[in-house]
């Protein structure tokens, strides 16, 4: 139907207004040929009471994806959409791309290796936000789809959005960055969101073509739950997420830890923004090097002889290089150079959700 070429912006605004009630579908893709069509198989089946629209947002693919996601949609899907092309490489680039062509009152964030399991997906989170008006996100579980038997460490899949993210259904008020919804298939007010980026410039890029880096969603969630919103999780919903070979290899794994641990520092920012309203830099320092004390020890002990058994792993990706310890320190230097516009953002969010 229709290609739209996006740019991303430094500091986006919005207008503040009222979007009609239904659901807009954001599809997040980085050379996705070997997917994309399982995914939006999934979308197109969904049954709905509410006006649905399917928005395909290409992160500066190389391969085919927009093209086959072009002539799949044109072929199956009784919804509209729209192609989105975000030249600028980064998943939280693409997501406020998509944000600001999404039509509709709520927004679903799907990756392109979340599979939807079920066809009552709009239904449940339009009802669900029509029912407790006072949720401000709804998350949900997933299963792993593995290509291959799965490695000794991966009887805690959680660090790739596997697995049930809470233990019970319902309301729930987060406090720290682990009770934060993963992005993938999470469901939100679009101007809620649109408001949280319109603020002040995200502190995250979140992963940027292969570079398995993090915190973007974890960044919206506090943001969402500054505004002064707890969360719903629901158990009716369940995706799949489909694991390739590479992100089942050791040095997959390693990255992926390193990515958010190393955006230490800004999440504990904004641990202290939601619990206190202010913010203490050298609380954050201490807390991130004391984080950063323990998993050295940790790493140190991984070296003694052992089975390479789930233990070893555990202690094995506690290992500390020094481009993991650039970076923290990099992001240290982003909470300090912002500390400003962090400490006004409690009231200015505030005032948006109001």
């Amino acid at each position: 139907m229709n290609s739209v070429k996006e740019e991303s912006m430094n500091k986006p605004t919005f207008a503040i207004m009222e979007k009609p009630e239904g659901l807009s579908i954001l599809v997040f893709c980085y050379n996705s040929s070997w997917i994309i069509e399982r995914n939006l198989e999934r979308l197109v089946a969904q049954r709905s009471s509410y006006p649905v629209e399917i928005l395909v947002i290409d992160n500066n693919s190389k391969d085919e994806t927009s093209r086959i996601a072009q002539t799949y949609l044109e072929s199956h899907s009784r919804f509209p959409f729209k192609i989105i092309h975000e030249a600028k490489q980064g998943l939280s680039h693409a997501r406020i791309a998509g944000l600001r062509q999404a039509s509709f009152r709520y927004t679903l964030f799907v990756d392109d290796d979340n599979l939807l399991e079920g066809i009552e997906w709009v239904d449940t989170l339009v009802d669900l936000f029509s029912s407790q008006h006072e949720i401000g996100a709804i998350g949900c579980g997933s299963i792993a789809e593995l290509p291959v038997p799965a490695p000794v460490w991966w009887q805690n899949p959680y660090t790739f959005c596997v697995g049930e993210q809470r233990a019970n259904e319902g309301l729930f008020y987060p406090v720290k960055a682990d009770d934060m919804l993963w992005g993938a298939c999470l469901c939100f007010r679009t101007q809620d969101a649109l408001n949280a980026w319109s603020i002040s410039p995200m502190l995250l890029t979140d992963r940027a073509g292969n570079v398995a880096s993090a915190g973007g969603d974890v960044e919206l969630g506090f943001r969402l739950a500054i505004m002064g919103y707890p969360f719903w999780y629901t158990k009716k919903l369940q995706f799949v997420h489909v694991m390739t070979a590479k992100r089942l290899s050791d040095p997959y794994l390693k990255a992926a830890v390193k990515g958010g641990r190393q955006v230490h520092a800004v999440m504990e920012a904004y641990r202290q923004l939601l619990i206190s309203g202010r913010l203490s830099l050298s609380s954050v320092y201490l807390k991130t090097l004391t984080s950063y004390t323990i998993h050295f020890l940790l790493g140190l002990i991984s070296r003694l002889p052992m089975p390479k058994d789930r233990r070893y792993y555990t202690l094995w990706i506690s290992r500390i290089d020094l481009e993991e310890v650039k970076n923290m320190w990099m992001h240290l230097k982003i909470v300090r150079k912002n500390a400003t516009q962090l400490r006004q953002l409690p009231a200015l969010l505030h005032r948006k959700h109001s």
